[in-house]
């Protein structure tokens, strides 16, 4: 893949399979309001694929990432978040965070939130996804758009954990310049390329450093047996 065309193709579909399900839930509640838990289930049904190949989930499944990547993209300011959002006990703090605001909906709205217009109710596991997306947006307007992505979102802590043990990576070949140009397009800020053989468990493999790479030297492939 030389472009990001096909990366903005699968998160154009996955983004419109989300919406598509939600009208319909809105529509007929009673009959669809299940898909409002779509998000879940492809979260966990693809999570199993860190293990091997990585966050490819948060780079090219996640609709919130297609969000931020293909939306709030265009009103982010761009900016390098402060050292404290970098932090890494502030990630733990945010998981933590999460895990309780979920709780919290569970135990508050344990058959879901009415919202009075059709018999529309959000379970639980919703209020979750929406409130991640409205600290997602606002923190990828503010500073760089997937800054939520790198250091804040709950599962995006787990499935940088799962892929520690991916054989698959994006790695550096003899044709590298040493530029540096792929840190700098890193939507991840510092949380890639701690080796600088290979872009680590913490990257989400959206292929924009080897997109950018102008000796086309970075590739997605399995490390097992490279030097």
């Amino acid at each position: 893949m030389k472009t990001r065309q096909t990366g903005n193709i699968i998160q154009a579909f996955i983004i419109t399979v989300w919406l598509v399900s939600f009208a319909l839930a809105f529509v007929n509640f009673a009959r669809f309001g299940s898909l409002m838990y779509l998000g879940l289930i492809m979260t966990l049904g693809t999570m199993p694929l860190a293990w091997k190949y990585g966050r490819i989930y948060c780079g090219w499944i996640c609709p919130m990432g297609g969000v931020l990547d293909n939306v709030v993209a265009r009103a982010s300011r761009g900016n390098r978040p402060p050292r404290w959002i970098r932090a890494s006990h502030l990630r733990i703090g945010a998981f933590i965070f999460f895990a309780g605001l979920g709780l919290f909906y569970w135990h508050r709205f344990p058959r879901g939130l009415a919202l009075g217009w059709r018999g529309v109710v959000l379970g639980p596991p919703m209020l979750l996804l929406m409130s991640m997306m409205v600290v997602a947006v606002a923190v990828g307007i503010l500073y760089r758009k997937r800054v939520f992505c790198a250091h804040l979102c709950p599962v995006g802590f787990i499935v940088a954990g799962i892929s520690r043990g991916s054989d698959y990576d994006l790695r550096r070949t003899e044709k590298c310049l040493d530029c540096g140009k792929c840190e700098r397009v890193c939507v991840l800020d510092d949380k890639t390329w701690p080796g600088k053989k290979s872009a680590g468990p913490e990257c989400i493999r959206c292929m924009e450093c080897s997109f950018a790479c102008p000796a086309q030297a970075i590739t997605f492939a399995d490390g097992r047996g490279a030097s």
